[in-house]
């Protein structure tokens, strides 16, 4: 959180608009996108199997991260087009999203 905020001063305030930087953001709002998909996605499973999980909070309000950071996402990868080739937004975003959402994905599993 803390980079994504730093990332962001860079981008907004300081007006840097290296693709690198445009492209980190939306690889930790697809990171944050993989952890509430999972969430939800298990509370989901959950309330179909018979354990009701509608009724928590928490169900709403990762229903919500989810939808905001794709929306981000999509904001911050659609400026990234504009603003650069799609030679260089494309791969980089397939590296940069497919390790995030390894990360994000490693760091939700429970250990043993």
């Amino acid at each position: 959180m803390l980079l994504f905020c730093f990332l962001l001063y860079l981008y907004k305030m300081r007006n840097v608009k290296h693709i690198v930087i445009v492209m980190l953001l939306v690889a930790l709002l697809a990171s944050l996108t993989v952890i509430s998909v999972k969430a939800v996605s298990g509370m989901i499973a959950e309330s179909i199997t018979g354990q009701l999980q509608l009724i928590y909070p928490i169900f709403y309000v990762m229903g919500v991260i989810m939808i905001v950071s794709c929306a981000f996402q999509i904001k911050f990868l659609n400026q990234a087009m504009t603003m650069f080739d799609a030679t260089e937004v494309v791969p980089i975003n397939f590296v940069f999203f497919t390790t995030s959402a390894i990360v994000a994905g490693i760091s939700t599993v429970s250990p043993i």
